[in-house]
């Protein structure tokens, strides 16, 4: 809801959204300064003919921006009735525990509109719990900064007597506090991502009760490991997720992201990622090596056969096309996202290494820094145009100029490294 050329919020007065004569949306601001200077819309370069006062103002814009300010905002302007009933709903909350929080500590608190927001924001009336995946239409218990959302069966599991603040001073790796629950089990039966048994993270041994408990990253003590103080050991996925320790159901295999060998009794797994590894290589040092760099969809990139294997596996060659440059290579290793199915050649992995630590000797037609960005073809919703090849390509980073919509791809910055 940001201006593509000043990345400023619209608003009713200076910052109007006003359609231009191609379709695209700016600020009322920037087209008065583009109008004294180029008359061109700077998205896809088509001539402004019209003078300002004659271009439409963008009202459906303007609704929505209110309607969601709405929903983030107090109502201090209700009737005496309905103020009498948010006093009671805010009583309500503040009798809850605080610890009835997000992923990131923030307090939850319940909103009825919640559907009608995630339809505005996201197109859609549909709720996920953050919990335990299940869906549904409604209100929510909501955390408005990060758009987390629990059900109200989660919510009474958080509410139940056993759960006390004070009762557990362990905290899970991400730092979340560990509770009580009685109903371990039958809340991981609802958790559909969880297969096979509940399994305690640090003796391995099942649980079949209760446990002490984040629901938030699946992390889990039996009673008898509570007071230990020594925690299981610390592993995490290319995508910097924790693993978690998980057993196997009869007759269920995975293969091992580090090794590629099958495995059928247990694992330690990243469930976002689908990420997997053996208790060989979970205890080993010699994992593949996890970059600094990103593919477009934000994933690490990492440096192995991993992604080799898979294409031997799924299309019968070890052939890989370079997502950036569109050559074709055979080779033992590459860089890549084995969940986007990104590759990147030895020249454009260096070029772009190179190019992110040191920049680029090449400014945008305004005399801007260009700058690296991993997400340019998501930014653009399809394809990105190069500059100096005058070529497009999908799926791809670029050397970026986002005020001006300049970019250069990978190959093309290779003349310009410094």
């Amino acid at each position: 809801m940001e201006c593509s050329v000043c990345f400023e919020m619209y608003n009713s007065s200076t910052k109007q959204p006003i359609v231009l004569e191609c379709g695209h949306t700016l600020c009322k601001e920037c087209i008065q300064d583009i109008m004294k200077k180029m008359k061109e819309c700077p998205m896809d370069r088509e001539s402004i003919t019209k003078p300002l006062n004659q271009l439409k103002i963008n009202y459906s814009l303007l609704e929505i921006l209110s309607a969601i300010k709405s929903f983030n905002t107090n109502e201090e302007t209700k009737t005496p009735k309905d103020n009498h009933k948010q006093v009671e709903t805010i009583e309500e909350i503040h009798k809850l525990p605080q610890y009835l929080c997000c992923s990131k500590m923030h307090q939850m608190e319940y909103r009825e509109e919640t559907s009608t927001y995630y339809l505005i924001k996201f197109g859609t009336y549909n709720i996920f719990c953050d919990y335990c995946k299940s869906t549904w239409q409604g209100g929510s218990w909501h955390c408005n900064q990060c758009n987390f959302d629990i059900c109200e069966t989660c919510k009474s599991d958080q509410l139940k007597k056993e759960c006390l603040e004070d009762d557990c001073d362990m905290k899970c790796w991400n730092e979340h506090q560990l509770y009580y629950y009685t109903n371990t089990v039958e809340f991981y039966s609802r958790k559909n991502e969880i297969i096979g048994y509940v399994k305690c993270q640090k003796c391995y041994f099942n649980i079949t009760d209760s446990s002490y408990s984040c629901r938030i990253c699946n992390f889990d003590l039996c009673l008898q490991c509570k007071n230990d103080i020594i925690m299981p050991k610390k592993q995490k996925c290319p995508n910097n997720h924790y693993l978690t320790y998980k057993f196997l159901a009869y007759r269920d295999y995975l293969i091992c992201n580090n090794c590629d060998i099958k495995f059928t009794i247990s694992s330690y797994s990243c469930i976002n990622c689908n990420y997997n590894l053996c208790s060989s290589c979970f205890t080993s040092e010699n994992l593949i090596q996890t970059l600094s760099e990103k593919c477009p969809s934000g994933h690490n990139l990492v440096y192995s056969d991993h992604q080799i294997q898979l294409y031997k596996a799924l299309y019968n060659t070890e052939e890989f096309t370079c997502n950036s440059c569109g050559n074709k290579f055979i080779t033992k290793k590459n860089y890549h996202c084995s969940p986007c199915e990104y590759d990147l050649c030895d020249n454009c992995y260096n070029i772009l290494h190179k190019g992110m630590e040191n920049g680029i000797n090449k400014v945008c037609k305004r005399n801007h820094v260009l700058k690296y960005y991993h997400d340019s073809s998501i930014y653009y919703r399809g394809e990105v145009y190069c500059r100096i090849c005058n070529k497009s390509r999908n799926k791809i980073g670029s050397f970026h100029c986002r005020k001006c919509q300049y970019d250069i791809c990978i190959p093309c910055a290779g003349e310009f490294i410094l």
